[in-house]
Order: C-alpha cells, then sequence, then structure tokens
C-alpha cells in the first residue's frame, strides 16, 4: 500500500523537523512532494559546509520518522548567493523563508510622480558628482536597469546620443542650449545608459 502524503502532514513535519536547525545562514527551505516521496532543498547564503550538510540530514531523518517505510525523504544543502534570489523550483512551496531586505528598485531618473525630475537637478558640479555615484551605484546594484552594459556599449551611446542632442532637445520642444552644462552633462551620461 503506498501512503497518501497531505500538504499539511510534510509542511508540518518539516517545520517541527527544522526546531534548532535554522541557522543565520539558512535564506529558506523548500519541498516538493508527490506519490510516497518528499523532496527539499535547504537553501543557504554560502557553499554548504560539513555542518549544513550534517543539518540537512537531520532534518531529513526527523521527517523520516514520521512517515511509514514506503515514504521516501530526500533533502540536500544548496547554495543560492545573494544578491541571487531564492525561487521555487516546479511543483516546489515554502516551508521556511529567512527575511531579507527588499531587492533594490531599478533606477529611474524620476524617483516618483512628485519629486522633481532627477535630471534637472544637477545645477553644480558636486550634484553631477552625485548623480555620477548613483548612476553607478545602479548598474552594480540592478544591470537589467542599464541597455548599455558594457564600458565600449555606454562609450558608444554617449557619442551617438551627444552627436543627436540637437534632436533630443528639438523633439522635446526645448532650446539647444549653446554652451555646456553641468545639467547636460547629467543628462548625456544618463542617455547613454539605454540610447542606441
Amino acid at each position: 500500500m503506498i501512503t497518501a502524503l497531505s500538504r499539511t502532514s510534510v509542511l508540518l513535519s518539516l517545520q517541527r523537523a527544522l526546531w534548532d536547525v535554522v541557522t543565520p545562514g539558512l535564506r529558506g527551505v523548500a519541498v516538493s512532494f508527490g506519490g510516497s516521496s518528499i523532496e527539499g532543498r535547504m537553501i543557504y547564503d554560502h557553499e554548504p559546509g560539513p555542518a549544513d550538510r550534517e543539518d540537512c540530514s537531520l532534518v531529513e531523518t526527523y521527517v523520516v520518522a514520521d512517515f511509514p517505510d514506503d515514504v521516501v525523504v530526500s533533502l540536500s544543502a544548496v547554495a543560492a548567493t545573494p544578491p541571487e534570489p531564492r525561487s521555487l523550483l516546479a511543483e516546489e512551496s515554502w516551508v521556511y523563508l529567512r527575511k531579507e531586505p527588499a531587492p533594490p528598485e531599478p533606477w529611474h531618473p524620476h524617483r516618483s510622480p512628485t519629486a522633481p525630475p532627477l535630471l534637472d537637478s544637477p545645477r553644480t558640479r558636486g550634484e553631477l558628482a552625485t548623480f555620477i555615484d548613483e548612476l553607478a551605484t545602479t548598474i552594480m546594484a540592478a544591470p537589467d536597469a542599464w541597455e548599455n552594459v558594457t564600458l565600449p556599449a555606454y562609450l558608444r551611446a554617449l557619442a551617438a546620443w551627444t552627436r543627436d542632442l540637437d534632436g533630443f532637445y528639438l523633439n522635446h520642444a526645448e532650446t539647444v542650449p549653446e554652451t555646456p552644462s553641468w545639467n547636460l552633462m547629467a543628462r548625456m551620461l544618463h542617455a547613454a545608459t539605454g540610447y542606441e
């Protein structure tokens, strides 16, 4: 006779088995089950070491003890080093998730609809330096927010936008500047993140 596994019995068994083995490096525990098998992953923020694998084995032993002999339980210790997201595989459910800060939001020149446009703010050399620091932070935290992520691609886009800058101002019904300003430099640096 094959034992039918219920979601409640599997999740409760794993949660009880996790007592005293949730370490600061454990980011989450995911489980899938079907038929008479239970498979799970203990996800660490580092490459699992001997102590982590021992904890994983201990949890597996506790879960095995909760079910009849025909139920096969298999847990593995795996790494998902931040900023790599914790994600479920097909048919998995979370048993445990560590509280973690939300990932940074992609950078945008307008932080909120009510805030003054960031691109209009660099009026001094210091404000431009702050703006450039924010660009650097953005590419490190959210590289998918940029189209041109390599230095050669970024510089080519910067050169192309600089050549086409009259068109940008005319398309936005703005006067083409006669002399460069800190603000114009910020617009150029920002435009090159996505200009093709």
